[in-house]
């Protein structure tokens, strides 16, 4: 017969699996896995306290091993989101004597709580946690602090009490420079219209610090070959990978703040990007001060001030960068929506010079092209876009219609076949698919097309209208009548009898 010391282990030890069956069941999103073996290990828990205490043996019990049964019961029921459950045993923890000497309860799980308050939207009971819990925090807990504040922060935007939760993110940039608070604190300011506060947090956005030297690190140029060729294949693992996906991050919440302030903090858009742009061109990101440029010129043309957002982009013609390339072809684009077709043509041909794999270029050369009927070129020029870019959108709709113009039916329908499978429910595009079939004298499938366009644009009177020429021209006159009825009625064409 085993001794009760050795029933003890044995039993600790079955406990103990149970843990981490429990845990990973949670890995492999197994929930119900989970909480059972989180239960069953609560359940025998108990059970050996028991026998402890029949053998006289309690002084010898693992609180170790009690805190890991309740603990993770706690996460499964988090985990099944069995939110009560969860915060009653985490609070279990926190109140049980035995576990007092544990810093990890007095703080973490304090945070843990009130980040279930947060979900289940109780904000007022989340903060009173958050704040307990940092009350607990040491000095030599900065990372947690800092962790702790950000989320009284959130929870304050969420309870619209924007003030308090700039001053948090504020408080978050002071420790500790951040990205995320730093543009939460533009956001928050950005919504009490504090245009010195805004312009403040963007330029402590900009002093972020990040820990990458990429460009420095994988620069070495030796004569040996052996060298280059290891140092290539670490420009491609995964920690380089993961360095330039943080540069990226950073640099789009820069621009994102930038577009956000630009037309709030000066008297007008073009002093509010200048601030930013030279704020920028003084920082660490100072290569981001034409991507703004960009981003300006592109409001001024949502503002339809074509000629503000023209010589925005002048400035590009003579830099020589595939950046320059972008604004160019913007430029370009301009041109041919006002008809002056050698400048367009022309500032196409500088941005593919800039960058011969801009896609983009290619396509605006073809515009021009179709616009003088010179479908040869047109094609010569859309081919080279999409070997740049096999799924260029613009590229493919283009070529589409030239091959259309060109009586190559066929090959248009491929294009607008491959389009669809990129944009799925494209009005243009399934439009373009259905009149394919009728040039083909397929009017089964071309009503077919049509018909499903109307389910997503309905009620449009063009769509009707060329519904009854199909059936009007196949001698279904009944079918015809329907639909040019319809068109009759269609609400796009009532007019006001008082506005003559």
């Amino acid at each position: 017969m085993a001794l009760p010391e050795e029933k003890i282990k044995q039993t600790e030890r079955r406990i103990m699996t149970m843990i981490e069956e429990s845990i990973k069941a949670a890995c492999d999103k197994n929930m119900k896995v989970a909480l059972e073996r989180a239960r069953d290990a609560s359940s025998r828990e108990r059970a050996l306290i028991r026998i402890q205490e029949q053998a006289s043996l309690s002084d010898s019990h693992n609180i170790d091993l009690t805190f890991a049964v309740i603990f993770n019961l706690a996460s499964q029921y988090l985990n099944s989101e069995l939110y009560t459950e969860a915060i009653a045993t985490y609070l279990a923890i926190i109140k049980n004597r035995n576990f007092s000497n544990r810093n990890f309860s007095n703080t973490r799980l304090k945070v843990n709580i009130g980040n279930i308050y947060t979900k289940i939207g109780q904000l007022s009971q989340a903060i009173k946690m958050y704040r307990m819990a940092l009350d607990q925090t040491t000095v030599a807990q900065k990372y947690l602090r800092i962790k702790i504040m950000h989320n009284i922060g959130i929870v304050f935007v969420q309870m619209g009490r924007l003030e308090e939760a700039a001053n948090s993110f504020e408080w978050v940039m002071r420790e500790k420079p951040d990205l995320k608070a730093g543009m939460h604190a533009i956001l928050c300011n950005f919504a009490l219209s504090r245009q010195d506060k805004m312009k403040k947090c963007f330029l402590e956005l900009l002093d972020v610090p990040l820990p990458i030297d990429h460009d420095e690190k994988y620069s070495i140029n030796t004569d040996d070959i052996t060298a280059n060729i290891l140092n290539e294949t670490v420009k491609n693992d995964n920690l380089s990978r993961l360095e330039r996906e943080l540069k990226s991050y950073a640099e789009k919440k820069i621009l994102n703040a930038a577009n956000l302030i630009a037309p709030v903090i000066e008297e007008t858009l073009a002093a509010g990007f200048a601030w930013c742009i030279d704020a920028i061109k003084l920082s660490t990101y100072n290569q981001l001060a034409t991507n703004l440029e960009i981003d300006k010129a592109m409001v001024f043309l949502h503002n339809r001030e074509v000629g503000m957002a023209i010589n925005s982009l002048n400035v590009f013609e003579n830099q020589d960068t595939k950046i320059n390339s972008s604004a160019l072809t913007v430029l370009s684009f301009i041109y041919f929506l006002q008809g002056e077709l050698k400048l367009a043509e022309r500032y196409a041909e500088l941005a593919k010079s800039r960058d011969n794999y801009s896609a983009a270029a290619y396509v605006n050369l073809s515009a021009c092209s179709i616009a003088r009927n010179e479908l040869e070129s047109a094609k010569e020029y859309l081919l080279s876009a999409l070997e740049n870019d096999p799924n260029h959108v613009q590229a493919l709709y283009n070529l589409g219609l030239v091959y259309q113009k060109k009586n190559m039916l066929k090959k248009a329908m491929k294009c607008f076949w491959k389009l669809k499978d990129i944009v799925k429910y494209d009005p243009l595009t399934i439009y373009q698919i259905g009149h394919l079939y009728q040039l083909s004298d397929d009017i089964e499938h071309a009503s077919e097309w049509f018909n499903q366009l109307l389910s997503i644009t309905p009620s449009d009177p063009g769509i009707l209208r060329k519904l009854g020429e199909l059936f009007d021209s196949v001698g279904d006159k009944q079918q015809a009548y329907q639909y040019y009825n319809e068109v009759c009625i269609s609400p796009f064409l009532l007019i006001d009898i008082d506005k003559k």
